[in-house]
């Protein structure tokens, strides 16, 4: 028997469209053989010469008992099932018997609607809420010094998971307003007299395909971020030869001698990458360099912004400047569009910004002196 298949995905709130697009396939000639995974709809020419579809909501945790009665139900009304999605349950006329509506009560089906869409809908807004606050007090509770936000950018992955986190909040807020907004409809419905309220079939099924877009994107990522989680694909090592290349300024650069072993580190990608290192000067001498390149201006000066105003938590500049409270000294760069040189315990810290670009250095140097900062300025021209 030749057979059409035809993908459906229409929302639990959108149940009556998905009875007017069974009806009107049936009248155009084919019948709804059986739906398999709630999404493909497999139909066969009509054999029977009356056939029509209603589609009605269950709690989708109803027990198999109460379903066994609801459906017992539905026979003595005329009405066979043929399958489920979600909370939809799809019913055929018997053929032969006259059928009796499955709901005439508005009343009773705004309750229904309520208890089997709007809640859910709500429930959905509020975990993915609670989702976004638990990630965000984890992010601060794990991390107990400064608290970078713009390191996101340095991992797109991980940003395209906030986004669609972020995007699932907006629908299922979306959603909660669309199933309050047609419960009111059923209800002026009720108290007018008027026909059950139908959403239009073009718009119920392109909320459809939106949500099942977005469980997609959800499973793919998923895939994906699970073994990048377990990875360091976003860091990795390269010679400090690179330096130069990159604009990273090197001891070399400030009159010292590069070591063999030395490592420069790479991290991030289009949005905003970062190339850093750490040299020795002489005996007791250090040099923490590091370089910001992103894509777009505003970005470079979030970056300045964040390790201007949580320097006194940076671990790293505790690490090679010392603890305590800094002091601000006057400092000029040419091409600098930002500047902060801090004296702390036994260091300084150095903060630039040029265009795009964010340089630090920080160590036991002096970064007033006229040669260093001949060397700085000329990097910053470079970049």
């Amino acid at each position: 028997m030749k057979k059409r298949y035809a993908l459906t995905y229409f929302l639990d709130a959108d149940y009556k469209a998905m009875e007017d697009w069974l009806n009107r396939k049936a009248d155009r000639g084919w019948e709804l053989e059986r739906l398999r995974l709630g999404l493909l709809a497999v139909f066969v020419p009509r054999i029977h010469p009356e056939v029509t579809y209603a589609v009605d909501l269950a709690p989708i945790r109803r027990d198999e008992e109460e379903e066994e009665a609801y459906r017992q139900l539905c026979a003595d009304a005329g009405w066979e099932l043929v399958g489920k999605a979600g909370a939809k349950r799809v019913y055929r006329s018997v053929p032969g018997r006259d059928t009796i509506p499955l709901q005439t009560d508005l009343d009773l089906e705004e309750k229904q609607f309520r208890a089997c869409i709007t809640r859910p809908e709500l429930s959905g807004a509020m975990r993915t809420t609670l989702l976004v606050v638990f990630l965000t007090w984890l992010s601060v509770w794990s991390n107990s010094g400064a608290i970078y936000w713009f390191e996101l950018a340095l991992e797109p992955m991980v940003l395209a998971v906030l986004a669609l986190i972020a995007l699932e909040l907006l629908w299922h807020l979306s959603m909660v307003f669309y199933a309050w907004r047609y419960s009111r409809r059923i209800c002026r419905a009720e108290e007018r007299g008027e026909p059950f309220p139908r959403p239009r079939l073009g718009r119920a099924r392109l909320r459809g395909y939106v949500e099942l877009t977005g469980l997609v994107m959800i499973v793919c990522l998923a895939v994906l971020y699970v073994p990048f989680s377990f990875s360091d694909s976003t860091r990795f090592r390269a010679p400090v030869d690179q330096a130069e290349e990159l604009g990273v300024i090197t001891a070399a650069d400030l009159g010292y001698r590069n070591a063999s072993d030395d490592t420069l580190w790479l991290e991030g990608g289009d949005i905003l990458k970062s190339a850093s290192l750490i040299q020795s000067t002489g005996p007791s001498g250090v040099l923490y360099s590091e370089r910001f390149d992103s894509r777009w201006p505003w970005l470079a000066r979030q970056v300045f912004r964040e390790l201007r105003d949580q320097e006194s938590r940076d671990s790293t500049r505790k690490i090679f400047c010392g603890n305590g409270e800094s002091t601000a000294l006057p400092v000029s760069v040419s091409g600098a569009e930002e500047a902060v040189l801090l004296q702390c315990e036994r260091g300084q810290y150095l903060i630039l910004r040029q265009g795009n670009t964010v340089l630090r250095l920080m160590g036991n140097l002096d970064f007033t002196e006229e040669a260093v900062l001949a060397t700085i300025e000329e990097n910053m021209q470079k970049s």
